[in-house]
């Protein structure tokens, strides 16, 4: 047990730990018994700082000092096209700073503090680093960490410096699709020299990859992903069509008001996931407008893939240009494997079928941990060899 490594799949909007034992891999749960945990972090005004699920719940009380989707914010400049682009969809305050790296600042007893995107990361690390060691009974500090195989030198740089402030020691900086292909792989009996590609869009990033197993190995022949790709930029298409109703019907501008963010947020999130299983969705909006104490909007389905269209065909023209930069034929790919929660949308689901001649989509039960477990398994290959 001493050489113990762990998986982390660091999310955008959820993050997951794993750990591969007794021949299967295993998710640590939090706290409250969930196998995938917030990305969120909330300070509390009066000092103290909340991670999870916990500091989700809280935040809706002081919505700028609750702060999510950091790993956007990695190894970016203040100045950097996305941030400026989103500015206007977070509650909480960011700014520049030294060498134009983005500052978040908020207010605990009266004091305004301020925090790197390092820095968050690592106070993240640092509650999932607490709960492996809760769930497994001893001190954990051996990490594999999924990151986004787009991401470049200086955001894996700043990954791997707030994993060792949180106390880890990173054995390896898996890229997420070659993580959800392990654990594919694992589940399947997968022969010699196959082809796959994963399709994984998650909360904040997308990422694309062809793939090749060969004996023990994967070997990458081509990736690509979007840095503006994700469940939460479908939000905003949903938190656009809201805001457009409201200040069309009612005249109410909510995009100025942080409390009002943070409650629609919420409500575009759930109407996503419900949109998913359903042709349409009720949002209900009580107290935001003094005239109108309750707004009902129905969001169909129809309407959702409308204002949702260019993102998704921006996942899919990503894929086929990794593709065609490859020389990868589509025939050449055997399966293709699904990952990340908003992978669950039909739409997209309808769309990379086509795109393959109506081919079957390989998908995981639970598309939210199969990141983390392909995490595990690398950390359980690694902790032998190095054993």
């Amino acid at each position: 047990m001493d050489d113990l490594v762990i998986g982390i799949d660091l999310g955008t909007t959820n993050s997951c730990v794993s750990v591969y034992t007794k021949g299967r891999t295993r998710i640590l749960e939090n706290e409250r018994g969930g196998k995938v945990t917030a990305s969120f972090i909330y300070f509390q005004p009066q000092g103290g700082i909340v991670f999870g699920e916990h500091a989700k719940t809280i935040s809706v009380h002081k919505p700028e000092n609750g702060v999510y989707e950091v790993k956007r914010l990695v190894g970016r400049k203040f100045d950097d096209t996305y941030i400026q682009k989103t500015l206007d969809y977070f509650p909480f305050v960011i700014s520049s700073g030294v060498s134009n790296v983005p500052i978040i600042s908020f207010k605990q007893n009266d004091r305004k503090i301020e925090k790197t995107p390092q820095e968050l990361c690592t106070i993240i690390l640092q509650g999932l680093k607490k709960y492996a060691e809760e769930k497994l009974n001893r001190r954990v500090n051996k990490v594999v960490i999924t990151v986004p195989a787009y991401f470049n030198v200086t955001q894996r740089e700043v990954t791997l410096a707030a994993a060792k402030d949180a106390g880890f020691t990173v054995f390896k900086l898996l890229n997420e699709p070659t993580a959800a292909a392990l654990a594919y792989y694992f589940e399947n009996d997968i022969t010699e020299n196959h082809i796959s590609l994963v399709y994984d869009l998650g909360g904040g990033t997308y990422d694309v990859a062809v793939l090749q197993k060969k004996f023990d190995t994967i070997e990458v022949l081509c990736v690509g992903g979007g840095t503006q790709l994700g469940g939460h930029d479908l939000d905003n298409c949903i938190l656009d069509y809201i805001l457009e109703v409201l200040r069309k019907d009612y005249r109410h501008k909510a995009k100025t008001d942080a409390d009002d963010k943070r409650r629609l947020r919420i409500k575009c999130e759930e109407a996503k996931k419900e949109l998913s299983s359903a042709t349409e969705a009720v949002i209900t909006i009580n107290g935001m407008i003094p005239k109108h104490p309750r707004i009902i909007i129905t969001l169909t389905r129809d309407r959702f893939e409308e204002k949702a269209s260019k993102l998704f065909k921006k996942t899919v023209d990503i894929l086929d240009n990794c593709l065609v930069n490859s020389k990868i034929s589509k025939q050449s790919i055997q399966e293709i494997i699904l990952c990340g929660g908003s992978t669950r949308i039909p739409k997209i689901q309808e769309m990379i079928s086509e795109y393959f001649g109506g081919k079957q989509l390989n998908k995981f039960v639970n598309p939210d941990e199969c990141v983390a477990e392909g995490a595990a398994l690398q950390a359980a290959m690694l902790s032998t060899r190095n054993g």
